[in-house]
């Protein structure tokens, strides 16, 4: 990948399916895509459940909704970056829109010292099996240019953290699943455990 315009992919855990867009040094685009037992119902439930995304996405360390009106909600957040070496924490402030009927929950930034703008949109549409496919389109422009390479790094890392997101969102919602019928209560549900997060995972700016 070069640092003026590429594409790359990547297939994740559990059937997750990512595309990036990077270009211009400093402008990224992720789409991608994951198959869950979980109803439509129960995956937009955790979605719009903001004070507990740090409860569902590793990269979240805490969520707290700061205005809410009719299908929509701003959202302050605390989450962790890292680049190499270094690591800290960021907050950023995210307006929040629920189409719920559609299956549509819109992201937007309101503040950041990072981003010039983040977009991202979320669709959940039910499957015939009665579960659903979650699916995540962001994009994100940051403020200044980057050093050569570092603009390739940064969009292997949001792959990897767009990864993590869908995973963990796909695990909350399936754990919310009803338990195993008596006779098979041996089997036990499968378990496991980020805007929004990973947005900012990957710079070290002051709020």
């Amino acid at each position: 990948m070069t640092d003026s315009s590429d594409d790359e992919s990547t297939h994740g855990d559990n059937g997750m399916h990512a595309v990036m867009t990077y270009r211009k040094g400093r402008t990224y685009k992720i789409e991608s895509n994951i198959d869950s037992s979980a109803r439509k119902e129960v995956v937009l439930d955790v979605l719009t459940d903001y004070p507990n995304h740090s409860e569902v996405f590793s990269s979240i360390n805490s969520s707290r909704v700061v205005a809410r009106r009719e299908h929509e909600a701003e959202v302050l957040q605390e989450g962790k970056w890292n680049v190499l070496w270094l690591s800290g924490r960021f907050q950023t402030l995210v307006q929040m829109r629920e189409d719920m009927p559609r299956g549509r929950v819109l992201s937007h930034s309101l503040k950041s010292s990072i981003f010039h703008a983040h977009d991202g949109e979320w669709r959940i549409k039910s499957l015939r099996s009665g579960g659903c496919r979650i699916s995540h389109v962001a994009t994100s422009k940051l403020k200044g240019r980057l050093p050569p390479g570092l603009g390739r790094y940064l969009a292997g890392s949001f792959l990897s953290e767009e990864n993590k997101i869908m995973i963990e969102l796909k695990a909350a919602a399936e754990r919310r699943l009803p338990e195993a019928a008596p006779e098979s209560e041996s089997k036990e549900s499968s378990h496991g455990h980020t805007p929004f997060g990973w947005l900012l995972t990957h710079f070290r700016r002051e709020w």
